[in-house]
């Protein structure tokens, strides 16, 4: 495979991620701010701006940090280049630079993101944000499906894999750099076991961690499991380009 096209591949699961990882950060910031009593709500969307490393580029745009202005920032500023619409654009010209290593089905299902994100409207979806962070994500899953079932287990499977991954590892890994410094033992535990339930949704990973661990969330459990629980698995599900030898 051309290296071209292999980085293109890559960068295609990379970016698809991201917009899946970053709506559902979204999402879950929104609805914990509606549920729980956050006495600095500015606090909470500084710690998401953080989380994506854009800090410096949003105080550019905006004086304060608020949900309007956030979700803007994140959704579809042009200033971001790390955007859900800037993802979804990328990722789909990626794919088409290595049209004829994916499937027409993968291809129909990034197009059909591509025209979600691309179509919507910024009122309505500040009027009404949680149907469109759905509607990411599962285009998302869709297109992730989709290739599991319809593209051979070959060289274009394992980079786009690699890339999904690899971006999945490094969110996990920047929001617990995030959220994990700020608990202490001085708050309630109420206080505490709402922020790590958060967290744990924020990486898609509540319900799991309920049927495999406890209800009861401690922040040294719940880090140990986003971080190391099921290594074995998670070694044999790695893209098999990370450990096929090189001779």
């Amino acid at each position: 495979m051309l290296s071209r096209v292999a980085e293109s591949l890559y960068w295609t699961g990379r970016y698809i991620e991201r917009a899946e990882d970053t709506s559902r950060l979204l999402h879950v910031n929104f609805h914990g701010l509606l549920d729980a009593d956050v006495p600095d709500r500015g606090r909470a969307w500084h710690d998401l701006i953080l989380f994506l490393g854009r800090d410096e580029t949003f105080s550019e745009h905006f004086s304060e940090y608020t949900a309007p202005a956030v979700t803007e920032f994140v959704l579809w500023h042009p200033a971001n280049p790390d955007a859900i619409t800037a993802c979804v654009a990328r990722a789909r010209e990626n794919a088409r630079g290595a049209r004829e290593q994916i499937s027409s089905e993968m291809w129909e299902h990034l197009n059909q993101l591509h025209l979600l994100v691309s179509r919507t409207r910024p009122a309505a979806v500040l009027a009404s944000p949680h149907a469109f962070f759905v509607r990411i994500r599962e285009g998302s899953h869709a297109f992730q499906g989709v290739m599991k079932a319809t593209l051979p287990r070959g060289e274009a499977y394992e980079f786009l894999e690699l890339g999904t991954h690899l971006e999945r590892a490094d969110a996990t890994a920047r929001l617990l750099a995030v959220k994990v410094p700020g608990l202490t033992a001085a708050e309630p535990a109420s206080v505490t076991h709402e922020r790590l339930a958060r967290l744990l949704k924020s990486c898609g990973a509540f319900e799991a961690f309920r049927k495999q661990e406890s209800d009861e969330l401690r922040p040294a459990q719940v880090v140990a499991y986003l971080l190391l629980d099921s290594l074995e698995q998670g070694l044999m599900h790695l893209p098999k380009v990370l450990i096929r030898p090189v001779y």
